[in-house]
């Protein structure tokens, strides 16, 4: 993913990285010269990542790939920006928790792996959060084509490469590899059906619903904590 500023970068990673898609950021009110990026787009892979949807008309004309920049979280929404024709969908909470019915639309699902949920409604933890552990990675795999990942540097995005990519695993306390999940949970005590049952949940505990399945994993992973350092504590 480039940002606009770094723009002119676009081309050369596209020769670099021959089989890699690069996703380049247009801000909103820019003047954005379509006409170059249609001639770039014939030798790379470049898909349009739109902060002012309302140019997906501009990217029609010309022959140029694109999605919404900014997370959908309803299917009022999914329908509206699938009509427009967008080639992918960023998805947040609701959706993220639908992911079977989201995958009818028949269009590759992108999310941010390591964010709970966006700053600009404080929240007390992100334990109900549209976030993907390590380890569940394969498992989303049948429904998400894309992974990326809320970073402040190159650095940061590439240690988070390697540990969801690589290493597949996380052996420590979540809060530290998911922005915002305000929660200390030892990840190594979470259960394998964790992925599977918030994939088709639909968010029901923001609506009343009884479903507590994320807090209860969490608990119970900080209970086998508790106990495991209690343990420790007697033989030592």
């Amino acid at each position: 993913m480039v940002e606009y500023a770094d723009s002119e970068i676009v081309e050369d990673l596209g020769v670099k990285y021959p089989q890699a898609t690069i996703i380049l950021r247009v801000p909103q009110k820019i003047p954005f010269d379509f006409v170059k990026y249609e001639k770039i787009a014939k030798n790379i892979d470049l898909v349009l990542a739109l902060e002012d949807i309302n140019l997906y008309k501009e990217c029609k004309k010309h022959h140029l790939k694109y999605y919404w920049a900014y997370p959908i979280t309803s299917f009022y929404e999914l329908e509206g920006i699938s009509k427009l024709g967008v080639n992918q969908v960023l998805i947040g909470a609701p959706l993220f928790f639908d992911l079977f019915q989201v995958s009818l639309y028949n269009k590759p699902i992108r999310v941010v792996a390591n964010k709970c949920f966006d700053n600009y409604i404080p929240r007390e933890e992100g334990i109900c959060g549209t976030y993907i552990r390590p380890e569940d990675v394969t498992f989303y795999e049948q429904f998400i084509s894309t992974i990326e990942f809320a970073a402040d540097s190159k650095k940061n995005e590439e240690t988070l490469l390697k540990i969801y990519k690589e290493e597949g695993r996380w052996p420590g306390n979540l809060n530290l590899l998911l922005t915002n999940l305000n929660y200390d949970v030892d990840n190594r005590g979470i259960p394998v059906e964790f992925a599977a049952a918030r994939s088709q949940c639909r968010q029901t505990c923001m609506r009343g619903g009884r479903c507590k399945f994320c807090y209860t994993a969490m608990k119970f992973s900080r209970t086998i904590d508790k106990h495991k350092a209690e343990i420790s504590k007697k033989l030592n």
